[in-house]
């Protein structure tokens, strides 16, 4: 006699459950990092500009320092009088500057004691006043905790 038993069917919703679950988490991680990656280049593309406003400005600076010389060496070529309200002389010495923007200078010294014009400093300079905090309590050593 043939005896049939009914079939037990394992259940399959563990596995199918399994894998949208992993699925849920490969697309939550992708969509983070899509995320991440926009910002980033956002972020990137801000500092550029800033830097290229930058680079411009000192270079606009720059063009106006150069004209500058260039007027105090065909005075100097001429032999004619350095009458420039933007320079100051003292002696052979003349100094500059001119603004980069708010809180920089393109500082420029020359020295017109041979006959040709020598530059002798051209630098950047910070003009803002740094302001520092001072009003954090820190222990000197005196009273103390072990006292």
């Amino acid at each position: 006699m043939i005896n049939h038993k009914p079939k037990q069917h394992k259940s399959a919703g563990v596995n199918i459950g399994s894998a949208s679950l992993v699925m849920v988490f490969v697309v939550l991680a992708l969509t983070i990092f899509a995320v991440l990656s926009l910002v980033s280049a956002n972020n990137e593309l801000r500092l550029s500009a800033k830097f290229s406003e930058s680079v411009k400005n000192y270079y606009a600076a720059d063009y106006k320092a150069c004209t500058i010389i260039e007027t105090i060496e065909n005075k100097v070529d001429s032999k004619t009088a350095i009458d420039l309200p933007e320079v100051l002389f003292e002696g052979s010495i003349g100094s500059f500057s001119v603004p980069i923007n708010d809180y920089q200078d393109l500082c420029v010294e020359v020295d017109i004691s041979d006959i040709q014009l020598q530059i002798l400093s051209w630098q950047v300079k910070n003009t803002m006043k740094q302001v520092y905090d001072n009003s954090v309590p820190v222990w000197t050593g005196g009273e103390g905790v072990f006292q």
